[in-house]
């Protein structure tokens, strides 16, 4: 569209395109370095889990979740710890408590919660690595 500029979050938040708006153009900023990391499912081998981790030279870490939740999501305050201490270890045990992990019959969410973890361990450490 011409009319107008969204944000990634705002798009992928469901503020979306107007019926008679067409995406003609996107524009992303190029991270310094990023790993994806992911759990897939046996059959379908998209992701249980999966974990983006990226690093911007201007503003710091950004993380993206997928196959956790109902959309792809930021974790804003995974992202916060990681601007203290890029480093695996700032991955708390508990560092996706609290939020809605989907639960469907590939797996439940208590098992999804705990793979986040070990998935965004290795994201983070992937993208030292680089």
């Amino acid at each position: 569209t011409n009319r107008r500029q969204l944000g990634v979050e705002e798009y992928f938040a469901g503020a979306g395109l107007a019926p008679d708006e067409l995406l003609c153009r996107i524009r992303l900023r190029c991270a310094w370095t990023g790993a994806y990391a992911k759990l897939p499912a046996q059959a379908s081998r998209q992701a249980i889990v999966g974990v983006y981790v990226s690093r911007f030279a201007d503003n710091g870490p950004r993380v993206a979740i997928t196959g956790a939740f109902a959309r792809p999501q930021r974790a804003t305050a995974l992202e916060q710890a990681l601007a203290r201490n890029f480093a695996s270890e700032a991955v708390a045990d508990d560092a996706f408590a609290g939020l809605e992990v989907v639960a469907d019959a590939v797996a439940g969410a208590a098992y999804r919660e705990a793979m986040l973890c070990v998935f965004a361990r290795r994201a983070v450490a992937a993208c030292m690595q680089q």
